[in-house]
């Protein structure tokens, strides 16, 4: 009897495990294989620099800001991140002398933003004061408050994105004929990829002088001296030191007789390649 109750209660309980696994919603393979991706967002970072040409007749002109922004334009529906709007680079009162920048750059912010496209830059200037050359003290009227530069520019996901804020100083600061000042900026927007350009443009045109110089030119003069492998020439009217060490020399060199030189110039040197003597004429 006590045989017959347990397998009656084993039973049951199978029965009870069947029936509650049936009842279990079914799980498909695509649910099995569905992953929520996590969105990811790229970083670069925006610094601004300043620099100015010096206005005239000015000792100091010194530009307090209370901040600087940048506007990202919204990204499309395929990007991590499709935000848009204003971005703060500098939110705490900041100033800079447009005199100690001449010829080179201030930073005056720089902060992590996301990556992508951007339209412009806009500055609340709070004043501006500053010296003359002739030791008077200034306070410029600011008809304008916010400067906005409209410009678009990128920042590249890992990169530092260097804008560099170029005041004409001349016509920013403007002296009236009753010694009054107003500063209406007129500014340009410098991108380091620019910059680099015009670095490597200015390297180039470098190069080619240097290349010029190289190029194999063609001289006649007379042998003043001779010590070895280096003479001494007037060419021109001018005294030259002309290296002989590499050079081909058809004739007989000796002081007095004239001579035509191919060859480079190096340092005022003149490296020759080929050498003429000329015969004397009777």
């Amino acid at each position: 009897m006590r045989r017959t109750g347990k397998m009656v209660l084993t039973l049951f309980t199978v029965l009870l495990l069947v029936f509650t696994a049936a009842c279990a919603p079914a799980v498909t393979e695509e649910e099995e294989e569905v992953v929520t991706p996590t969105p990811t967002v790229e970083w670069g970072i925006i610094e601004i620099r300043v620099t100015d040409p010096p206005p005239a007749d000015v000792k100091s002109a010194f530009v307090y800001l209370s901040s600087i922004e940048v506007h990202k334009v919204s990204g499309n529906m395929s990007e991590s991140d499709n935000t848009s709007g204003w971005i703060t680079i500098l939110e705490a009162p900041s100033s800079f002398d447009l005199m100690a920048v001449i010829g080179v750059e201030e930073i005056l912010g720089s902060a992590n933003v996301t990556a992508g496209s951007f339209t412009q830059i806009r500055m609340d200037v709070i004043k501006v004061v500053g010296e003359t050359t002739d030791n008077v003290s200034y306070t410029a009227e600011v008809p304008s408050g916010k400067l906005k530069i409209v410009r678009p520019f990128n920042v590249g996901a890992g990169t530092t994105t260097i804008l560099t804020l170029d005041f004409d100083g001349e016509k920013s600061l403007i002296r009236t004929d009753s010694d009054k000042f107003l500063f209406k900026p007129v500014v340009k927007l410098l991108i380091e990829k620019e910059k680099a350009e015009a670095e490597q443009e200015q390297a180039q045109e470098q190069e080619q002088e240097q290349e010029q110089e190289s190029e194999e030119l063609e001289f006649e003069g007379t042998i003043d001296a001779i010590d070895g492998n280096i003479w001494t020439m007037t060419i021109e009217g001018e005294t030259r030191t002309v290296d002989v060490s590499e050079a081909e020399i058809e004739g007989e060199p000796a002081v007095g007789l004239q001579a035509r030189v191919e060859g480079t110039v190096v340092d005022d040197t003149i490296l020759a390649n080929e050498v003429e003597i000329k015969e004397v004429e009777e």
